[in-house]
Formats: C-alpha cells, structure tokens, sequence
C-alpha cells in the first residue's frame, strides 16, 4: 500500500468500451475474480487483493492542537 506501481497506457482511442475492457481484463489476470463480481471478493494467493481505504474528508479530520 502506498508503493508505486508499474503503468501502462494503451491506446483506446475515443472508445470508452475498449478501456473498460481492457481494465476488466487486467483487474481479472491480477486478482483471479471478475470486476463485475468485486462485492464478493475471493483472495487468492499469489493474486492481488483490494484494499478498502478511507481518503478521509475535512468532516473526517480531527483538531490537533
């Protein structure tokens, strides 16, 4: 969490189908479970696994004097 990763741009053109293709594709070669499918995550080792993480918000912060 936090590390910088490898990336990759592929051309797409002005095709939003083909994006969201080509992610579904790699989130399922990564993790071994469909995008579709990610409320019901399986872990599989060796693949990668989500990670829920709070961005927080400024209603979120506390004061800290």
């Amino acid at each position: 969490v936090g590390e910088s990763g490898q990336n990759k741009l592929l051309p797409c053109g002005s095709s939003s189908d083909a994006a969201i293709k080509d992610f579904k594709k790699k989130f399922r070669a990564k993790t071994k479970n469909a995008w579709e499918n990610r409320d019901d995550f399986q872990v599989y080792s060796g693949k990668y696994t989500l990670i829920e993480m709070d961005h927080g918000g400024e209603d979120d912060e506390e004061d800290i004097e």
